[in-house]
């Protein structure tokens, strides 16, 4: 936090503080230096790398719906990425809304990710496809 106070402007010492902080379960905590952070308008990759963060802090807290806004816009802002989709899709699998969940997989697995994503995302599909047909 003092790094902070020292070097307003330093984006990674923004996310690194937020990411620990949710680490830790502190999720409020965690989501006022997000939105803190996202006030200042930072720079597109910095709003990229906190967006996740910011995402898994909300629904740590109960407000899915904020987690999946955010994730929804950065699938909008890096639709080249997967993470984004890995992350609804996980979200989506957790509340019961296997199609959803299973459409954003396959989002994610179209666009490449690295073969221990690939993994998840197929064990993720096997599980929400054969309990959506149950």
């Amino acid at each position: 936090h003092r790094l902070l106070e020292l070097k307003p402007d330093f984006e990674l010492g923004h996310i690194y503080l937020a990411t620990t902080l949710n680490q830790m379960k502190a999720h409020r905590q965690a989501v006022k230096v997000c939105e803190e952070f996202l006030a200042r308008k930072p720079s597109a990759n910095g709003t990229i790398m906190i967006q996740g963060t910011l995402a898994a802090a909300y629904v740590s807290l109960g407000r899915i719906d904020e987690g999946i806004r955010v994730l929804k816009g950065s699938a909008e802002t890096m639709p080249d990425q997967p993470g984004p989709h890995m992350a609804l899709s996980s979200i989506f699998e957790a509340t019961g809304a296997k199609d959803l969940a299973a459409a954003h997989v396959r989002k994610a697995l179209a666009l490449n990710p690295k073969p221990h994503e690939a993994l998840v995302l197929k064990d993720r599909l096997s599980r929400v496809t054969a309990s959506a047909r149950q």
